[in-house]
């Protein structure tokens, strides 16, 4: 909403966040908008690279007195250039001619084949670069420049990334195969300590999972197949514990046996599966 409603409201916390935040690059002002949009690289905010999207998001709700969450990517992938004029995308016609559906306007195609199969083997190239935790210790220190530390007026919270066990159907362009509770995991601890080291005043979110079915098991068994919950391989090789509680006793082993937190608090997403709600 504008500054009037925030007035109105007294919002004290708003989450920039959804799918196209797992992948955006603060140094172009790109996202890629993955399966909601034809997996397409497109330029956010004004075109003025020194106030990003992020930027103007902090400073606006800096000036209503309004919390930041921002979320920061654990995919290893963000858009690689900003074109203002054309559009990057995975599945382009002249590479790919023969799809289900394209954007009307830029000749992207969403990926599947005239039968819905999914292509695969793609160059993830195309539309992204790769980026490990060190590019989101690059971003905490921009915005540390920009706004302060979390302690000192600028960004209080971090999402571990957004929904990630959905990112080999809404990413799957970079992302193809189902992640696993171990990798949830292992990026997750790395993540994190990464923004904590960027900024040891601020504070975490995490598993950020899509919704009830992630709360149980992992994408790597539903991408088993069948009735992949009477006989979960990847939840059974981890104890048979449902993915959340067991993501919960991972983060609280490490903070007990290394002496710090990485895990400030427990986010998970709910939406209603009862048809007409």
């Amino acid at each position: 909403g504008d500054s009037e409603l925030a007035d109105r409201l007294n919002i004290p916390v708003r989450r920039w966040g959804g799918n196209h935040t797992t992948r955006y690059n603060w140094k172009n002002d790109v996202s890629n908008r993955a399966n909601d949009w034809y997996f397409m690289n497109v330029p956010d905010g004004d075109g003025d690279l020194t106030s990003t999207m992020v930027d103007e998001f902090v400073t606006a709700n800096n000036s209503q007195g309004t919390k930041s969450i921002v979320t920061m990517p654990m995919i290893g992938w963000t858009p690689n250039q900003r074109l203002e004029n054309d559009r990057d995308c995975a599945f382009p016609r002249d590479l790919y001619p023969n799809q289900q559906d394209f954007e009307a306007f830029w000749d992207c195609g969403n990926g599947r084949l005239p039968d819905g199969t999914p292509i695969t083997g793609n160059d993830p190239t195309l539309t992204s670069i790769a980026i490990d935790e060190d590019w989101v210790k690059e971003w905490i220190a921009h915005l540390n420049t920009q706004f302060g530390n979390a302690a000192n007026g600028g960004v209080d919270y971090y999402a571990l990334d957004n929904e990630p066990m959905l990112w080999n159907s809404s990413h799957r362009d970079v992302y193809p195969n189902g992640l696993t509770y171990a990798e949830l995991r292992d990026r997750s601890l790395t993540y994190a300590a990464a923004i904590k080291e960027a900024d040891p005043t601020a504070q975490t979110l995490g598993p950020v999972l899509w919704g009830w079915t992630a709360y149980f098991y992992s994408a790597a068994d539903v991408e088993s197949g069948g009735e992949y919950w009477t006989n979960p391989p990847d939840r059974l090789a981890n104890g048979d514990v449902p993915l959340a509680e067991w993501y919960l006793q991972q983060m609280a082993a490490y903070e007990q046996n290394n002496g710090t937190r990485l895990l400030d608090y427990f986010d998970l997403h709910f939406y209603p599966q009862q048809a007409g709600v």
